[in-house]
């Protein structure tokens, strides 16, 4: 045996050890691009910090005051406007359990309150990324999990997706600790696990209401049963806090008010629609929506019958290697077909990231400097988000956003090369070459 080959390290020995330079490379060039966002950290206020938290913050301040109805922008945009001194006029889109949640932060003044929101929904960002690591990747290296799971949790706070919902004051990290809970909950058949964090997942984004369809697919129907308890039981808490005729109106506000929002950062499929589209009653793109939906999960039903034949031929870790690989496109799609869909939308994408790079570890191989498929999730660290872009990079920004040119792209990398990794998982279990 080569002396070199026992004494140093391999990727075929350890193949997270290039993924961690290529990890490191991309978030510190990420952070280069947008260095505008150490301002940030140390002068949040100048720099309007917390916007979309307050949309949460203000609504729930709207509860408490009794408003007629928090769906009005007529009522929500004075009363916000005041309670900001001038600074913002909102109206939230959230079901109201949602605001269930945000008791505990009403009662501190907005700007601690903002902080403390956003050191909870980075530990829900650290605790998504562990519960991820421990079931996707330490099967192949729990050395490497671990380290990978640190690295990640420091470098991605130079990624654009996590500095805008950090900025925002978004929900982002307590949205993908939830998607996390029903991909896992779902592979170990933790019925409780999934379902709640379904329920979790649909109030915070309400689109995730298509991965019940993934459910039905898989046949986890004890957790679809645990998702609708569980909405259940929050929609009758709220409607006893604050009165059962709110979520009348929110159905009014959803298909009558709700527009598709059409500016550049918005990366759906949706909002490019009603721009080609204008002039259209918002109906209509509605209508539109829904059949693209119905299109889109149908496809997604078919491929997803396929996998669950397939992972019946699988076990251990990579039967769950195959579960994230089929929930991943699910995730994808949602994206592309939601009507909104934010650069911070976009930090769920951690979750097919990770899949892929257990992939690599599966075949022995490193994330490679070379591979095309790792300069696409590169650039989605890289080039995403709407806060932090500097001048000179702005243009660029806005052209891949307004063509929304790397959601498909992505779409494009689920289709075309994950199907074909199925041969490469059962040739591995078999011991083919």
């Amino acid at each position: 045996m080569d002396k070199r080959d026992s004494t140093q390290p391999s990727c075929a020995q350890y193949p997270w050890l290039k993924g961690l330079l290529f990890i490191g490379f991309i978030s510190g060039l990420s952070l280069a691009l947008r260095w505008q966002a150490l301002e940030f950290l140390f002068h949040p206020w100048q720099r309007g910090a917390g916007y979309d938290f307050f949309h949460y913050y203000a609504t729930l301040e709207a509860l408490k005051s009794a408003l007629a109805n928090i769906y009005d922008p007529s009522l929500m945009y004075p009363f916000s406007s005041y309670l900001s001194a001038g600074m913002w006029q909102i109206c939230d889109n959230h079901p109201l359990p949602f605001y269930l949640l945000y008791l505990p932060f009403s009662q501190w003044p907005f700007k601690e309150a903002y902080l403390a929101h956003n050191l909870w929904q980075y530990l829900s960002y650290l605790a998504a990324l562990l519960l991820l690591s421990l079931n996707f990747l330490r099967p192949y290296s729990p050395r490497g999990a671990w380290i990978t799971w640190g690295v990640l949790g420091l470098a991605s706070l130079g990624w654009g997706p996590l500095l805008d919902s950090l900025w925002l004051g978004q929900v982002s990290g307590l949205y993908l600790l939830a998607l996390s809970l029903v991909l896992v909950g779902a592979y170990r058949r933790q019925d409780a696990y999934c379902g709640l964090g379904l329920a979790l997942a649909i109030l915070l984004k309400l689109y995730p209401l298509f991965l019940a369809l993934w459910l039905v697919v898989h046949k986890r129907y004890r957790a679809l049963g645990w998702t609708a308890g569980s909405l259940l039981l929050l929609s009758m808490a709220a409607a006893l806090q604050w009165g059962g005729e709110r979520f009348l109106q929110y159905v009014h506000y959803l298909l009558w008010q709700q527009p598709y929002q059409t500016v550049i950062s918005n990366q759906s499929l949706m909002a490019l629609l009603n721009n080609l589209l204008i002039g259209c009653p918002p109906a209509l793109i509605k209508f539109l929506n829904l059949l693209l939906l119905g299109g889109g999960g149908y496809l997604l039903w078919r491929r997803s019958q396929r996998s669950a034949k397939e992972i019946t031929e699988l076990k251990g870790a990579e039967e769950g290697l195959a579960w994230g690989v089929d929930f991943s496109r699910w995730l994808v799609l949602s994206l592309i077909l939601s009507p909104l869909s934010w650069g911070h939308h976009h930090l769920i994408l951690i979750i097919p990231f990770l899949i892929f790079l257990a992939q690599t570890w599966l075949k022995g191989t490193a994330l490679s400097f070379k591979s095309g498929e790792a300069w696409l999730w590169g650039a989605l660290w890289i080039i995403d988000g709407e806060s932090f872009h500097n001048p000179s990079t702005r243009g660029l920004i806005i052209w891949l956003f307004s063509y929304k040119f790397i959601l498909v792209l992505l779409l494009l990398l689920e289709a075309r090369l994950w199907p074909l990794q199925w041969s490469d998982l059962k040739d591995k279990l078999l011991g083919k070459e």
